[in-house]
Formats: C-alpha cells, sequence, structure tokens
C-alpha cells in the first residue's frame, strides 16, 4: 500500500482527486505562500501495483511549481509535473535524489521554505496515520 499527499491548488483540474480512495483532508495556513494562503491537503491510499499509473496521473494535473508526496514504507516519491524522484527514506536527506528534487524545485521557482522535503514529508506521514 502507498500513500499519497497532494494539496488541490496544486492541480489544473482538482476533481481528478475523487477518482482516488480519500482517507483524510486536512485544510492549513501557510503564511509566507506566494500562491495562496490556505490549502486543501488530500491525503490518499494507493494499491502498490497502481502507483506508477497514480504518479502519472496527478503529475499530468499538476501545475508548474508544485509537487506531490507518493511513499511506502521504504521509498518517497518527490512527484512534480515534469520529473519524479525515487527517495530513499532510510537516506533521505542524504539520497542523491533528494538533493535533486531540491535543485528541480528551485529551477522551477518553489521557495526554499518549502523545499525542506523532510519537515514536511515527517508531518504529513505522521498526520496520515
Amino acid at each position: 500500500m502507498y500513500f499519497a499527499v497532494i494539496d488541490t491548488e496544486s492541480l489544473k483540474d482538482p476533481r481528478i482527486i475523487n477518482s482516488f480512495q480519500i482517507s483524510k483532508v486536512v485544510v492549513e495556513y501557510e503564511p509566507n505562500s506566494e500562491v495562496n494562503k490556505y490549502h486543501h491537503i488530500f491525503f490518499l491510499k494507493i494499491k502498490s501495483y497502481e502507483i506508477e499509473n497514480k504518479i502519472n496521473l496527478i503529475a499530468k494535473e499538476m501545475k508548474d511549481g508544485w509537487f506531490a508526496f507518493f511513499w511506502d514504507n521504504q521509498f518517497l516519491f518527490i512527484a512534480f509535473n515534469k520529473q519524479t524522484f525515487k527517495v530513499n527514506q532510510a537516506m533521505l536527506e542524504k539520497d542523491k535524489q533528494y538533493l535533486q528534487a531540491q535543485d528541480y524545485g528551485r529551477s522551477v521557482g518553489i521557495q526554499d521554505e518549502f523545499l525542506n522535503f523532510k519537515k514536511y514529508f515527517k508531518r504529513y506521514k505522521k498526520i496520515s496515520i
């Protein structure tokens, strides 16, 4: 089983979320966000055999400059609309893919504050349980 966290503000058409198994929805306040102060965060469950297809489905709908997390017990996928990075959770910040995801995020205009994937992932993983 995989889990995902998607901010619907990141999607061109947020109705795509209706095709997923939703486990929780949280509205967050991000006072430093240049895009939107309020974010609707959807926590999803995805069957293992569907993960590639579901990541691609979300990525096609994502706006530039946004990302989503998908994970199981071993890996964290950081998915942007044009690129996905597979990070080993045991190594997280030391994983080359993690650092490349941060560099990519900067290149598409994501504020540094939101590129601390470890901080956000740990919080979202805890909320998802």
